[in-house]
């Protein structure tokens, strides 16, 4: 299960680095807190502006969770063909 959790995280292209798979998941959980806030009655925004704020917070959701999920496909598909890559070369997953 570790070997997993370290084959998920980290990146394929830069063991260094964090992998653009997580990235693109932390990046999708601004839109989720958004909308979870707004489903729970939590005001983001003065209530005066209350239109403005509410547009802002759609253009953040959808601009914010169209982007998360290209990174976390690029970063997935990424992993997958990096990992087959050394896996057919007689290389460890890690490493």
């Amino acid at each position: 299960m570790n070997r997993f959790i370290d084959w998920f995280i980290i990146s394929s292209a830069n063991p260094e680095k964090l992998a653009a798979t997580v990235k693109g998941l932390i990046l999708g959980a601004l839109p989720i807190i958004l909308i979870v806030s707004k489903m729970l009655g939590l005001e983001i925004g003065e209530s005066d502006v209350g239109l403005v704020v509410q547009a802002i917070e759609n253009v953040i959701i959808y601009v914010f969770g169209t982007i998360s999920a290209i990174i976390f496909i690029y970063g997935f598909f990424r992993k997958i063909v990096i990992s087959l890559r050394r896996k057919r070369l007689g290389g460890a997953f890690l490493g």
